[in-house]
């Protein structure tokens, strides 16, 4: 079946929001006050949500974002991307008053520093919410998956069909408090989180990573490793998969997205974890070679060529 803007049910549909990304690589400072040269800067498009949804698309599932984009939607280019992608705009809150979130990325030798403008940590907007709200129970989808902070929303319990519920806080995870978080924890299937945020996890419920999967009824936990590859995590066993290499890196801005958006569309589509993590890996791995999430995403044979190439005895189909 075709894609379109009237299509109800969808493959995924994606809570998250989109951004326009200024990246770049930066020296060190030699002293508090000193200038910090900037080399390369560049736009892109991104956000988590968009990030997500991008590459989910581009490996071939149905995918509706519902995210908040600025009076810049059109002009930005934005709209005629997503078109690029087969992501329609029906899931889209245009805010006629404001711009699109803009994020600026400086990757210095050891470290990246991430400056958001337009949007805060805790971002509950009631507009939003009400969207998402009206979103979650008008559309069926195989899948949810939700990283946007809309904390006093129980996006989950929203579900007008079962599908798999797959929550991805991210950085927001240092603003749910203990009671917060385990009700995320326990109305998801997955769990999305870098080393970072599963101990973070960790310290804010004060329960291991299989405390958790036991005690909130969780599936898996899906931890990224940056260039270690990743960890697929059950109660009754702990999957490490090696990283998929790229051909060179430039920029990490947006692997752990590329990676979720891949993970979850070949994961719905066949049940393979080993498969669905083989895959993702590779998507990540393009996504680094170039500026920007969004800059370099690969279509589902690239994705598929470059993961047998890395995984002896992986076959093309699964």
């Amino acid at each position: 079946m075709a894609k379109t803007e009237r299509r109800s049910i969808f493959d995924i549909v994606c809570i998250g929001n989109t951004t326009i990304d200024y990246i770049g690589n930066a020296g060190k400072a030699r002293s508090s006050s000193a200038l910090i040269l900037v080399d390369e800067m560049i736009r892109s498009f991104g956000g988590r949500g968009s990030n997500f949804s991008v590459f989910a698309s581009a490996f071939g599932s149905s995918v509706l974002l519902a995210a908040k984009v600025g009076n810049d939607f059109d002009s930005s280019g934005y709209a005629d991307h997503f078109r690029k992608f087969a992501l329609g705009t029906a899931g889209l809150l245009h805010d006629r008053g404001t711009q699109t979130d803009t994020v600026y990325v400086f990757n210095m030798k050891d470290a990246s520093k991430v400056y958001f403008y337009g949007m805060g940590p805790d971002a509950d907007d009631s507009k939003l919410a009400s969207h998402v709200r009206r979103i979650c129970t008008s559309n069926h989808a195989k899948a949810v998956y939700c990283t946007h902070p809309l904390k006093k929303l129980n996006i989950f319990s929203l579900l007008h069909s079962r599908g798999l519920r797959v929550f991805s806080p991210a950085h927001s995870m240092e603003y749910f408090s203990k009671r917060e978080l385990e009700l995320c924890f326990s109305n998801s299937d997955i769990l999305f989180a870098n080393e970072y945020e599963t101990d973070l996890a960790k310290r804010i419920v004060g329960k291991s990573l299989k405390g958790i999967i036991r005690d909130f009824g969780l599936d898996i936990v899906v931890k990224t490793r940056g260039a270690r590859g990743c960890e697929v995590i059950s109660a009754h066993e702990d999957m490490k998969v090696r990283p998929c290499r790229p051909n060179m890196v430039v920029d990490p801005t947006g692997a752990g997205d590329a990676f979720a958006g891949t993970f979850v569309s070949s994961y719905i589509e066949n049940g393979n974890l080993l498969r669905s993590a083989r895959v993702a890996s590779s998507a990540a791995s393009f996504v680094v070679e170039k500026f920007g999430c969004q800059s370099n995403v690969p279509t589902r044979e690239q994705t598929i060529n470059r993961a047998m190439l890395n995984y002896p005895g992986m076959n093309r189909k699964g």
